[in-house]
């Protein structure tokens, strides 16, 4: 009896043994299925599923597929193992990106004509024009969306963070983006604080447009360093640092909660910026319109002229009206000072809306797909497609706000001779 229970026990230890090391076994390989037949162990977990592969377990990937993820390269036969999943649909990416590097090629030539007119601008008066380096900044990314997309086109197995090219042009493309919206933001800042210094005093506004400047150094540098990390797990990679899926998978992850967390403060610092800004420019605008009462002779002149324009009077007047008399010249400058700031406060006023919807689509995009759903891990090509195909629509915008506008007609302002001071003035 004692001999029979000993035999029992020496079983079940092996039993359990057998259990232990098994699991082991899976834990090891980190697959929680099988998908073929035999010994063949496909892989199963939290980044996809493989419905067949081969004897050593590297999945099969049919026509129009590959495993060349970016960040994150589900196609590992580079480092001696297999293809784990099969997440990357070719004809779905060669759309987006065919997409993205058309609507570039048609920004482009907008964005040419921009950059000639600002660097004239800034020939002009010889100072530091910060529209010419937004506008050069599109230009830049314009450029790494169309070499990246051909680069995802001609040779789809290279992929962001894994191979150099696509990494240096992701991380250039992400840089330019940084630096053209903080520097753009600066510059309508300073248009708001330019037009106040008569009230204010040009100490308040240059001491402003100092803060207002190195806030914008260095939310662009912070920026601009979170869209490199690619680029330095390439580098890591290419030392042989990070080599194995866990450390790809660390930094994939980083960068997609950088990018949220950065997509999100912007949002944020924009909706903030935003109300400081509208109420800057209302207080230009008040200050503009006091200015042209005074030169006008009264409150009531402008404040009609201010309600035909609003209506466009000057073209819906009819044939009977008899044209009104030009302003006189000296009354030129303050007009266009006050059309220029309501035009700005339009924009601001219109694309601030927009441009927040937008900041909160792509953090979603980034948290949800690159942080909180680990499903989602393999699939960040998509994702990386979506966000330039949505930066190549904000170009044109860019494009639109700074070439260079269309001569209008001269506005006709009904105004009494004005006071003797004014003239000597």
């Amino acid at each position: 009896g004692e001999a029979t229970e000993m035999l029992s026990e020496e079983r079940i230890g092996e039993d359990r043994s057998g259990e232990v090391s098994s699991g082991a076994l899976w834990e090891q390989l980190g697959d929680l299925g099988s998908g073929g037949n035999g010994l063949k162990i496909c892989y199963a977990g939290y980044l996809g599923r493989c419905s067949e592969c081969d004897a050593n377990g590297s999945c099969l990937c049919g026509q129009y597929r590959n495993g060349m993820s970016d960040l994150v390269a589900m196609d590992r036969q580079e480092w001696g193992e297999g293809v784990l999943v099969c997440p990357n649909v070719e004809p779905a990416l060669i759309a987006l990106y065919l997409a993205a590097a058309i609507i570039s090629l048609v920004a482009l030539p907008r964005l040419v004509i921009a950059l000639q007119a600002q660097r004239k601008i800034s020939r002009r008066t010889g100072t530091l024009h910060l529209p010419l380096l937004v506008v050069s900044s599109m230009l830049i990314g314009g450029v790494s969306i169309i070499g990246f997309s051909l680069a995802k086109l001609t040779h789809p197995e290279g992929a962001a963070g894994i191979h150099l090219l696509p990494s240096l042009l992701l991380a250039v493309r992400g840089a330019a983006s940084c630096i053209a919206h903080e520097t753009h933001l600066l510059y309508m800042l300073n248009v708001a604080l330019s037009s106040q210094e008569a009230s204010l005093g040009k100490q308040r506004v240059e001491d402003a447009a100092r803060r207002q400047l190195r806030k914008c150094c260095i939310k662009a540098t912070v920026f601009s360093l979170i869209e490199t990390i690619p680029l330095i797990e390439w580098a890591c990679i290419s030392t042989g640092a990070a080599t194995s899926r866990q450390a790809q998978m660390a930094f994939a992850v980083t960068f997609c909660a950088c990018q949220a967390i950065r997509i999100g403060t912007a949002g944020v610092l924009i909706r903030i910026e935003t109300r400081y800004l509208l109420l800057s420019f209302a207080k230009s605008i008040e200050a503009a319109k006091a200015s042209y009462a005074i030169a006008a002779g009264g409150v009531s002149v402008v404040a009609s002229e201010h309600a035909r324009l609003s209506r466009g009077a000057t073209a819906e007047r009819g044939p009977a009206s008899a044209p009104a008399p030009a302003p006189p010249p000296y009354m030129q400058p303050l007009l266009r000072e006050l059309e220029r700031l309501e035009a700005a406060y339009e924009n601001v006023k219109k694309n601030c809306r927009s441009v927040s919807n937008g900041l909160v689509l792509g953090c979603l995009l980034w948290f949800l797909g690159g942080v909180a759903i680990p499903p989602l891990w393999s699939k960040l090509s998509y994702i990386i497609a979506i966000n330039m195909l949505g930066y190549t629509i904000g170009m044109r915008g860019f494009a639109a706000v700074y070439r260079p506008a269309k001569r209008r007609p001269q506005v006709n302002i009904p105004a009494p001779r004005p006071p003797g001071i004014v003239q000597q003035v």
